[in-house]
C-alpha cells in the first residue's frame, strides 16, 4: 500500500510540473517586418489568437504578450533601420522592447492569429 501512495505522489508531482511546465514554454512565434514611405510595420504571426498591450515612451516601444513567445527579431532590424535602433527581448519571456530611432507614434492591432505594430511620424500640428 505503501508504494501504491508513493506512486500516486511521484505521478500527482509530475502532473503538477507538466501543468506550470506547459505555462512556461515559449510559442515559436514568426515576425516579419516591412518599411513603406509612411511606416514601419512589424507583424508577429501565431499560432492561435494572443491579447497584447503596447506601451510607449522614451523612443521606446514595449509589446507585452498574454504567453510567452521565442522569436528572431534580425528582420525587424534590418527592414526597420530607419525606424528601430536595437531590440530587446523582456525577462518574463512575454515581452520584446524596440529602441526607437527618434520619437515616433506607434500603434498596434490584433488580425487573426496576427499582432500587427506600425511605427511612423507622428502627425503634423494643426
Amino acid at each position: 500500500m505503501s508504494c501504491i501512495r508513493s506512486l500516486l505522489f511521484v505521478l500527482a508531482l509530475m502532473g503538477a510540473w507538466l501543468a506550470l511546465a506547459g505555462e512556461l514554454w515559449a510559442e515559436a512565434v514568426a515576425v516579419r517586418a516591412a518599411r513603406t514611405n509612411d511606416y514601419g510595420r512589424i507583424v508577429f504571426v501565431w499560432k492561435q489568437p494572443v491579447t497584447h498591450d503596447l506601451a510607449l515612451a522614451d523612443r521606446r516601444l514595449t509589446l507585452r504578450f498574454g504567453r510567452p513567445l521565442e522569436a528572431s527579431y534580425q528582420r525587424v532590424l534590418g527592414a526597420l533601420k530607419t525606424y528601430i535602433s536595437a531590440v530587446e527581448p523582456g525577462a518574463d519571456g512575454r515581452s520584446v522592447s524596440f529602441r526607437l530611432t527618434r520619437n515616433f507614434d506607434a500603434y498596434s492591432f490584433d488580425s487573426g492569429r496576427s499582432v500587427i505594430v506600425e511605427i511612423a511620424d507622428p502627425p503634423e500640428p494643426q
